[in-house]
């Protein structure tokens, strides 16, 4: 009897168990049926006990293949905003343009395809576009105080004496600082060759690329308000004064305005002509100019190279880092529209080749699976240009020099047009080396999808 209830207590023990592993394989697709045997066990017969392992709640894992990305093409979109900042300075002109805190609103297009691998790697073509428009927001200044302001010497030349020639020369310089608004658009696009998924570690896969970048940046300043003022080598206004007349031009002098200390306490009270009578202030005044002012379109195109690292979380999420460095070649052309004495539409040409710019980029993207063929893109990038010591020529109006020199009121003189044609040529264009140096950067956020197919 003792054996008998031993049975049926071991029994009692291994039913539950043996019941649950039975309806664990009928959902999991073991196949077996649950029927309840009414056989009474045998009293010789011993008990079969089935010990079942520990389990756990089934956990989505990432395929085998996952790190080798299946091939095939993809094409996507995503909208954005973005804020830069823009600034471009010229040496010996002395002269610094930027415009500060601008905001774009972007639109991108990208695509590609994943070819079929060949040992294991999986070459990939990618491209894609971008478009962008500056909101209303920042300014645009052009600033020739703070580097110490145009040196006007070599064209404005001041005569002495009688003759109507040149004569003397007085070192001086303009300051000039004008403030606008904003207004411009950019578009880029690129091209690249990669390796998907090359290298992996863990959840982790590296894949390389090289390709050719091309960013443009078309700026504009509207509505300028500027004041002007020229002054001595001593950094004292000056004014003009008419001393005569020679072959029926007017010949102008200059009276340097001298600083007065009334009361002795080491600051400046006021000026008054060294003359003591004055004269006139040719190239001091206030302006409002209306309409567009600057016009600046800069591109910064070139090769580059750049790893995307993807940290796959699961099957159906990933975050991904991109590194990228560039050796852009930089072109510009300006038109300063109000500037009679520039030519229109290309007042200057900037000039910067391979070397001499770079660029570094920098985004990271969550990935989010919405259908097998579907992906959600949250993503933010940062992207920094820096030209050092790039060309400059700018393109005078020889045509203008020449209508201010035959002006019998103009302080332009003959002489002042041959010099401009011996130093720049017929045409006007002078050029000078190591002039420019210009920077670009940009933060942005940006939301899109990409379908594979």
């Amino acid at each position: 009897m003792r054996k008998i209830l031993s049975s049926l207590f071991i029994l009692m023990l291994a039913t539950p168990v043996l019941a649950d592993d039975i309806d664990y394989f009928q959902q999991y697709g073991g196949g077996r049926t649950n029927t309840t045997s009414t056989k009474a066990p045998d009293y010789y017969e011993q008990p079969r006990v089935v010990t079942v392992a520990a389990r756990t709640a089934p956990v989505a894992t990432i395929p085998s293949d996952r790190y080798q990305t299946p091939s095939g093409f993809y094409l996507g979109g995503n909208i954005g905003m973005a804020w830069s900042d823009f600034e471009f300075e010229m040496n010996s002109a002395k002269s610094i343009l930027s415009w500060s805190n601008t905001t774009w609103t972007t639109l991108s297009l990208n695509g590609g395809y994943i070819m079929k691998p060949i040992n294991k790697i999986a070459g990939m073509i990618d491209f894609g576009f971008v478009y962008g428009i500056m909101m209303d927001s920042g300014r645009a200044i052009d600033d020739d105080v703070y580097n110490g302001g145009i040196d006007t010497t070599l064209f404005d030349v001041v005569n002495s004496g009688t003759g109507g020639g040149l004569i003397s020369e007085y070192p001086k310089s303009l300051k000039a600082f004008s403030v606008g608004g904003q207004d411009g658009s950019m578009m880029g696009y690129h091209v690249a060759f990669g390796l998907k998924d090359m290298w992996s570690a863990g959840n982790v896969t590296f894949t390389p690329s090289i390709g050719y970048r091309s960013i443009t940046q078309e700026l504009k300043v509207e509505d300028s308000r500027a004041v002007f003022i020229e002054v001595d080598s001593n950094g004292n206004p000056v004014l003009y004064v008419a001393s005569g007349t020679a072959d029926g031009k007017t010949i102008w002098g200059i009276v340097p305005w001298t600083p007065v200390d009334n009361n002795g306490d080491g600051f400046i009270d006021g000026y008054v002509p060294s003359n003591g009578t004055g004269g006139t202030p040719l190239d001091s005044f206030y302006d409002m100019l209306s309409g567009t002012t600057h016009k600046y379109k800069a591109t910064w195109a070139g090769p580059f190279v750049a790893m995307d690292i993807d940290n796959h979380i699961n099957a159906a999420n990933a975050i991904n880092w991109r590194l990228e460095f560039g050796l852009p070649i930089y072109s510009a052309t300006a038109n300063w529209p109000d500037r009679g004495d520039l030519q229109h539409p290309t007042s200057f040409k900037d000039e910067g080749s391979i070397g001499q710019a770079y660029h570094i980029g920098a985004a990271m993207n969550y990935v989010g699976r919405i259908t097998p063929k579907l992906d959600l893109v949250l993503g933010v990038v940062y992207d920094y240009y820096i030209l050092s010591g790039g060309d400059a020529t700018t393109n005078y109006d020889l045509s203008w020099y020449q209508d201010q020199a035959n002006n019998p009121d103009s302080r332009i003189t003959q002489a002042d047009v041959d010099y401009i044609e011996q130093t720049c040529g017929a045409n006007g264009s002078c050029k000078t080396s190591k002039e420019i140096d210009a920077r670009y950067k940009q933060i942005g956020a940006r939301v899109g999808i990409v379908s594979k197919f």
